[in-house]
């Protein structure tokens, strides 16, 4: 898959996962999937900072 911004990227993801989920191959992850909170991709990227820079102040002031 070609670089890109994380919306483009699940877009051109869109069609493949649905012709694959429709074989009925796969029916935990087509439920998973489809079930799922679609976040934006800037939203998990800054509670996953977050937590990094909360884990080093704590390790500084400890």
């Amino acid at each position: 898959m070609s670089p890109g911004p994380p919306a483009v990227r699940q877009a051109a993801l869109g069609p493949y996962l649905e012709r694959t989920f429709a074989t009925g191959r796969f029916p935990v992850l087509a439920t998973v999937v489809r079930d799922a909170a679609h976040l934006d991709a800037d939203r998990p990227f800054r509670m996953g900072l977050d937590f990094l820079l909360d884990g080093i102040e704590a390790r500084m002031s400890g």
